[in-house]
């Protein structure tokens, strides 16, 4: 079976590897993959790969970012459509163009499309202030309902997603939940000593200190600075705040860090996959952070699903499904962003307390096993593409 996989996004290395891992599994399960993508910037060999060659950037402004997507999707519609044999098109978003090229090309081809949702657009865009004209973004909801209703299947990564298209009237027999994934034997390799004896070789003044993690972007949405208020408001030497990543607003965390001179927030560059999954492994506490977006609380962060499989404690600044599972399973926290000492509270509460740590840890990996082993959840996935290539519909 073919399948031609629609993604403006794909790294095999770094940042969202979701589209790589679900193409090799796939592969190894006997289909034929074809990836289209804006930038095969890691040189991807065992996998199919045809790239738009549209430049993207997180520090790009709104104009440059509208016109990446649209670069994308004209020249990803060309590329899919000279493609033969084709089962069914998958595409996943955001973008929200993405999504139209997908439709398209299953439209034109008149096969099966599989509409991955990874952020509900434009919801996310108009909360965060980026799109404010009323015009475009009626014009945005128009064709995000038109997706939903082309689509032969949807594909979310969290209950509260799922939810929110049931509320815009999307039937439920329509979405399936697929939730990002728990890599476990990524985390076997790593004794959680062995890595904190090579971060604090490298590292000599996080020596004896909880470490409290943060990888990722450095972006508008992250409101990192959420967590530099907290280290100057509620000052703990026994507590490091360590950032690691990249993003439009790195630059002015780190002249802040050096303005008020934070002596516990380390602001790192951003480091290759592999040296993330051994900063995991040897932290004492995982951060989820976020802006006070409810769009953003419905998502399925990476690092969230990382900490599990790693067997850390995990804390939100924010409440949502995720929250609620780590109550569930005494695996971490969720507190709202504007309760800052609460947050410190618990952070102090796992400092202090070694058997807490480990107790949460392992909860955290029971967590993990149970729900969002990466296998299990690819295997359902490919289950779900194998019924709509059954279900057809001709050429």
């Amino acid at each position: 079976m073919k399948l031609i996989y629609i993604t403006q996004h794909f790294s095999s290395k770094s940042g969202l590897t979701r589209p790589y891992e679900i193409s090799k599994h796939l592969k190894k399960l006997g289909w034929e993959i074809l990836v289209v993508c804006g930038e095969n910037k890691d040189d991807v060999t065992d996998i199919v790969v045809k790239t738009t060659r549209t430049k993207y950037n997180q520090k790009y402004g709104f104009v440059k970012r509208v016109l990446s997507f649209v670069h994308y999707m004209l020249k990803s519609i060309l590329l899919a459509l000279k493609e033969k044999d084709v089962d069914a098109v998958y595409a996943s978003s955001p973008p929200i163009t993405v999504g139209i090229a997908g439709a398209l090309v299953a439209k034109m081809k008149h096969r099966s499309f599989i509409f991955e949702v990874r952020d509900v657009w434009p919801d996310a865009p108009i909360q965060l202030g980026f799109i404010q004209n009323r015009i475009l973004q009626k014009i945005m909801i128009r064709i995000e309902r038109w997706l939903y209703k082309a689509a032969d299947q949807i594909i979310v990564l969290s209950p509260a997603m799922e939810k929110n298209l049931v509320k815009k009237g999307v039937d439920v027999k329509k979405i399936k939940v697929i939730s990002n994934f728990a890599h476990l034997d990524r985390f076997r390799k790593w004794g959680g000593l062995d890595a904190r004896k090579q971060v604090e070789k490298q590292y000599p003044e996080l020596e004896e200190k909880c470490i409290c993690l943060y990888p990722g972007t450095f972006g508008f949405a992250n409101n990192l600075d959420f967590i530099l208020d907290v280290a100057t408001t509620f000052y703990n030497p026994n507590i490091a705040y360590v950032l690691i990543g990249d993003g439009k607003e790195k630059e002015n965390l780190v002249k802040r860090v050096k303005k008020e001179n934070i002596q516990n927030v380390f602001i790192l560059d951003g480091v290759s996959k592999e040296s993330v999954y051994a900063w995991i492994a040897a932290c004492d506490v995982g951060m989820v952070i976020l802006g006070d977006y409810p769009v953003l609380h419905e998502n399925s962060s990476n690092k969230f699903f990382d900490y599990l499989a790693a067997g850390k404690p995990v804390i939100l600044n924010f409440e949502g499904w995720q929250s609620q599972l780590l109550a569930e399973y005494k695996a971490g926290f969720g507190v709202r962003a504007e309760h800052k000492e609460a947050f410190y509270e618990i952070l102090k509460s796992l400092q202090e307390d070694l058997e807490q740590r480990k107790q949460m840890g392992k909860n955290a990996k029971t967590l993990a096993q149970q729900f969002f082993e990466r296998n299990q959840l690819l295997n359902q996935l490919e289950g779900v593409l194998t019924h709509q290539v059954g279900k057809g519909k001709g050429k």
